[in-house]
């Protein structure tokens, strides 16, 4: 067909523009990508990041309650073991009626 030039040949401006494929990547990467992208990124940065930074916040501040209660004093370890026990002795009792 093209032999005897019937049909103009549409090939080569089809490859050369290769298929419109850059063009369309271009158009979607410069307009609507790039916001989505940014959407992306600040989503990663407020809320994924703040969620890591936050419980690492959170796991320092009790720590340093928790180290405060670390005195090394036998007694006042015997005394939080003696209150602790009076607590699940009262739970027992008051909550679930035994004894």
């Amino acid at each position: 067909m093209y032999a005897k030039r019937r049909f103009k040949a549409i090939e080569p401006r089809l490859l050369a523009d290769a298929w419109g494929v850059d063009r369309a990547i271009t158009w979607f990467m410069g307009k609507p990508g790039r916001q989505m992208f940014e959407g992306v990124a600040m989503y990663d940065a407020k809320v994924v990041d703040g969620a890591v930074n936050g419980t690492g916040t959170l796991v320092q501040g009790v720590g340093g309650v928790v180290r405060k209660l670390q005195t090394g004093n036998l007694r006042n370890y015997a005394a939080g073991v003696g209150v602790g026990v009076v607590l699940l002795l009262a739970w027992f009792v008051v909550v679930r009626g035994i004894l």
